[in-house]
Formats: structure tokens, C-alpha cells, sequence
């Protein structure tokens, strides 16, 4: 595992999220409404829509095609159907940036 630098705090706002990629992985971080910075793979399991153009919503990603969500904490699926869970990535916050372990 290596920890790299997902982006500086400044660049992502409460509530909002950003599609980064590292390490050659398209990953989407996440700064939630209470502070706390997750990061998931930014391909939804069940359709391989970009995570990054759907919504949050309290502790969910939403893809944007089928309406599949995903808890940012453990990647859990909540939908209608049996899907995969999205693969999740610690991370850390050092000063005025955000690491991801990938």
C-alpha cells in the first residue's frame, strides 16, 4: 500500500466530491457534511457509471444511472437488487491535504 495525495482541503468543500486519479485508479473523494473525508473507486459495481457524476446524500454515493447507493464508510450496496459492494480507501488528513492509501 502506498499513501498518496488525493487533493488539498481548499479543493473540496463540505458536502462535495471530487474524481481524482491515482495511481492509475479513478477514485472519488469525499468530504462529507460532518468533516469526515472518505474515498471510493469511482466506477458503480452494478453498471460502471462514474460515481463522481451522481449525488451524496447523508453516508451514500449515488450513482447516476440506476440509482444504486453506496456507503462511503464501507462500501456497502443498498439496492434493489444483489450487487457488489464499491471498493473503499483509507484516508488520512495531513496539514491542508488529503491522502489516500492505494
Amino acid at each position: 500500500m502506498v499513501l498518496v495525495k488525493g487533493c488539498g482541503k481548499d479543493d473540496l468543500a463540505r458536502g462535495a466530491m471530487k474524481a481524482v486519479n491515482r495511481g492509475g485508479l479513478d477514485l472519488v473523494v469525499i468530504h462529507m457534511k460532518d468533516d469526515n473525508f472518505y474515498c471510493v473507486r469511482d466506477e458503480c459495481t452494478h453498471h460502471q457509471a462514474r460515481l463522481s457524476e451522481g449525488f451524496l446524500r447523508e453516508r451514500s454515493i449515488t450513482c447516476p444511472f440506476h440509482a444504486a447507493q453506496f456507503d462511503v464508510r464501507t462500501g456497502k450496496a443498498s439496492f434493489a437488487m444483489p450487487i457488489p459492494e464499491v471498493r473503499t480507501f483509507p484516508v488520512a488528513v495531513g496539514g491542508e491535504d488529503i491522502f489516500v492509501e492505494i
